[in-house]
């Protein structure tokens, strides 16, 4: 009997679901305030991608690869891993 192949998930978006759970764990731990800490957790996220998609137009200015990967998908998971810290609070 064979298992079918399970889809993989990167690790860049691993980590950013981890990073978002924690930063919203933090912001929960100090204010009890869901949709605060779900707020700051989102904020993270686009201006981690803003940040490096700036890094990226400096670089290319500079007539440099650019050293970063900016992608939507990125900050959905960050935002994930802070739902998911929400919903276990609420549940």
């Amino acid at each position: 009997m064979t298992l079918p192949n399970l889809p993989t998930i990167p690790a860049d978006k691993l980590g950013h679901f981890f990073y978002g759970s924690i930063i919203t764990s933090i912001i929960m731990c100090m204010t009890h305030i869901v949709w605060l800490s779900l707020g700051v957790c989102a904020a993270v996220a686009f201006l981690k991608e803003f940040s490096d998609w700036l890094a990226n137009y400096k670089a290319q200015k500079q007539g440099l690869p650019p050293p970063h990967g900016v992608e939507l998908m990125d900050a959905v998971a960050t935002i994930g891993g802070g739902v998911v810290v929400i919903l276990s609070y609420l549940i």
